[in-house]
């Protein structure tokens, strides 16, 4: 997943919706061979070509990419659409950001339980 939003990183806004779509080729192809395939055939697409810093980082980190397409499909898609870690530290970030005077510990922790 990090490696996508790096990669959206190169692109315009109007054109990240696009590129998404071809990388998602990627990630979700069976095999790491056929993610090969396909990041070749992006590479060798208009988007590509505009944006070759994409698909060089992509066989910059192409190692460490390989494992993930060792998991079965059910778990792919648990690691790159899911990050409980995340959602929870952006809720967190979310109550807390607001200065609040909070008179203890305990109710800042109150105030965070109720928001989880």
């Amino acid at each position: 997943m990090h490696l996508i939003r790096y990669s959206l990183s190169f692109c315009g806004w109007k054109e990240r919706k696009l590129v998404a779509e071809e990388l998602k080729e990627i990630y979700k192809s069976p095999t790491a061979k056929m993610a090969e395939k396909r990041l070749e055939e992006f590479d060798q697409s208009q988007l590509g070509k505009k944006y070759p810093m994409i698909s060089q980082s992509w066989r910059r980190n192409w190692e460490e990419v390989i494992p993930f397409f060792h998991y079965p499909q059910e778990i792919r898609t648990m690691i790159y659409t899911t990050n409980t870690l995340e959602n929870v530290n952006m809720r967190i970030r979310k109550i807390t950001k607001k200065p609040r005077p909070f008179p203890s510990d305990e109710a800042a922790i109150k105030l965070i339980y109720s928001a989880l």
